[in-house]
């Protein structure tokens, strides 16, 4: 049995080299914050929330607002195994990023207790995992100098963020398809996957596929072409695109799965769906036939080395987009994984999901 002895609240702002863009706008600071949680025998875990309003309009506001209001309560708390957390921890309908550093935070210290890894709970299959790199939204040139900087550092796969949003259609489907365009020359052998974060209709994203149909061959996926609610459109674009389709705003969790029916590959994301509710999309998902694909909101190596540690312990995920430190100016953690180009390497013989964050961030 565990017994949680204090739970704290920290807030951590991190800059960003450049303004992390999507269809829905742009970051330029990553609000984030994270839960530090000690159980009664002192051992410390520490997880992450990372809102991104741009995708469902979490801030950190509301994430810290909600926590801080639960948080005393918890304490005292007992609990027999961290697989069941979420069983016996607060719900948060709103702010879906505090539950994941709350479970993030006591699945660290619960695993630390016990001597293990959390890569080693998910099976321990992958010591190293290989991510994309993304291209946000931006101009023409912009696009081409990142797929240059891109190549340079060894990656061979690039998530270009599309569903610009100019003056009318036919401009916003144009740029999209020049910048692609300029993407592919400058880096000629990358695989291109795209994202339209819920950005287009099914026809709009259809006529964008038409567009650059000579770079269908490239294009191993189209991420989230169409609205959250648009399931029909999400399976309309694979049928008809020639291309496998990804569902990430429209796949929040394993109840969201039977729906998705037709779609090739589910986005897993600890800040959607909570770090035991990705647990069970991850093994519902597989048994289903879905292709996983792991990915993440703006967030450090804290959060991002938690989703690495289970990509990496599960094994068997189709594409890894696990490169938003990559946009941080600072880097808040100690420890954790360590990143070369696209190659990711977890730290196999680490307790819990390996990762801290210095205090001096702490203490900010």
């Amino acid at each position: 049995m565990h017994r949680i002895r204090s739970l704290r609240w920290r807030r951590l702002d991190i800059p960003m080299r450049e303004a992390f863009g999507i269809a829905g706008g742009a970051q330029v600071v990553a609000n984030n914050g994270v839960v530090i949680a000690t159980l009664e025998d002192g051992s410390q875990g520490v997880g992450e929330a990372a809102p991104f309003p741009a995708v469902n309009g979490e801030t950190q506001a509301a994430v810290e607002h909600d926590l801080l209001r639960v948080l005393p309560s918890l304490e005292g708390l007992v609990f027999s195994s961290w697989r069941d957390l979420d069983a016996v921890l607060p719900a948060f309908p709103d702010t879906p990023t505090a539950s994941t550093a709350l479970e993030m935070a006591l699945i660290d210290a619960t695993l630390r207790c016990e001597g293990q890894s959390l890569w080693s709970a998910c099976g321990a299959r992958e010591r190293e995992l290989r991510s994309d790199i993304t291209i946000g939204t931006g101009s023409i040139e912009s696009a081409r100098q990142s797929a240059v900087r891109a190549g340079m550092a060894g990656f061979d796969c690039l998530k270009v963020k599309v569903g610009s949003k100019l003056e009318d259609t036919e401009s916003s489907l144009d740029q999209d398809a020049e910048r692609l365009d300029a993407i592919a020359g400058a880096a000629p052998g990358a695989r291109l996957l795209l994202d339209g974060n819920a950005a287009y209709s099914a026809q709009d994203a259809l006529r964008l596929l038409a567009r650059v149909r000579h770079l269908v061959p490239r294009i191993a996926l189209f991420e989230q072409p169409t609205p959250k609610q648009d399931l029909r459109g999400l399976r309309e674009v694979q049928e008809r695109g020639g291309i496998a389709v990804a569902a990430d705003e429209s796949c929040q969790g394993v109840e969201t799965l039977e729906e998705l029916a037709g779609v090739a590959v589910v986005n897993v994301k600890l800040m959607k769906s909570g770090v035991l509710g990705a647990l069970r999309l991850i093994e519902r998902a597989r048994a289903l036939g879905f292709g996983l694909m792991m990915g993440g909101m703006v967030e450090s190596r804290l959060a991002m080395g938690t989703a690495a540690s289970i990509a990496a312990g599960h094994g068997g995920f189709d594409f890894i987009d696990l490169d938003t430190p990559l946009w941080l100016a600072e880097d808040p953690c100690s420890e954790g994984y360590t990143q070369s180009g696209p190659i990711i390497e977890v730290p196999t013989d680490a307790l819990g999901h390996g990762t801290r964050i210095h205090a001096s961030w702490l203490e900010r």
